[in-house]
Parts: structure tokens; sequence; C-alpha cells
């Protein structure tokens, strides 16, 4: 699993290949996403224990939800050719560095370790959306956009709610 998780922060783009042919991995795509949100918990305990619940639940609405839309947009917009558990995989490996956003509140740098956190994470996905669904780049970052544009909108009411 580390093997495979570090080929997926490098962009390995034969990793998100191999992940999405191989069903086997589906577990471990699941654990990736519950270690990102327990992750994201752990962190959001500054905000108490309804920030540490809203991190938690954050990660996985967003990860199911990125998961669908962009199963959505690439297949139905622009042809792409996968089934959902495929995205499920391949999406859940291009989540990891996701868990940086939550040093958002260290003082001075932590701002900027969010967001390059946030930007890895949009590449890694961009790289998971064109080999998942087999897209051209302009396609895959299309979809990107629409499904990061909805993640943006879940994520903006759960704070809200909590």
């Amino acid at each position: 699993m580390i093997e495979r998780v570090t080929r997926a922060v490098k962009a390995d783009a034969s990793l998100y290949e191999e992940v999405e042919r191989n069903p086997a991995l589906t577990t471990e795509a699941y654990t990736i996403v519950g270690i990102v949100a327990l992750v994201a918990a752990v962190l959001g305990l500054t905000g108490g224990i309804s920030g540490a619940i809203a991190s938690a639940i954050g990660v996985v609405v967003s990860y199911l939800l990125w998961t669908f839309v962009t199963y959505f947009v690439g297949t139905n917009l622009f042809d792409g050719k996968a089934n959902w558990q495929e995205m499920q995989r391949t999406i859940a490996y291009a989540l990891v560095p996701s868990v940086l956003g939550g040093f958002a509140g260290i003082p001075l740098i932590g701002w900027l370790i969010a967001i390059v956190g946030s930007l890895w994470t949009l590449y890694l996905v961009y790289v998971a959306i064109r080999q998942g669904l087999d897209l051209d780049s302009n396609k895959a970052i299309l979809t990107g956009v629409i499904s990061w544009i909805a993640i943006f909108v879940v994520n903006l009411l759960l704070q809200v709610i909590f």
C-alpha cells in the first residue's frame, strides 16, 4: 500500500491505470479515504468535537461526491470509459495530499501548506480522471473543474452546518 500511495502522490500515471484495472484494490482505496478522514478529524479538533466530525464527514462526502461527479461528467459529457468502482479507486489515491489542508490553522505558514496540498490534490485528481476515464487532457481538466465546483459547494455547506 505504501508503495502505491508513494507512486500516486508522484503522479505516476501507470499507478492510476493499475488501480483502475484492479478491483482487489477497492478495500485499499477505502482505507486511504478512511486514513485521510481520520487525519482531517484529528486536525479538525482545533474546532472542537464538531470540527473534527465535520472534517471527517467532509472528506468522505467530498470523496463520494467528487467520484460521482467526475464519473457522471466524464462518461456522459466526454464519453469517458470507466465504471463507478474504477473511479472510486483512482480518486481515492489522488486524495492523499488533501490532508495538508488540515494545517491551515498553523500561524504564518499554515495557509501555504494548505494551498500546496489543495493544488497537489487537484493535479492528482486530474491525473486520476485522465487515466481512469481514458480522456484527453482538455476533457480531464473540464471534468475536474466541474467536479471541484461541486465539492467546494458541499464543503461550504458542511462548514455552515457545523
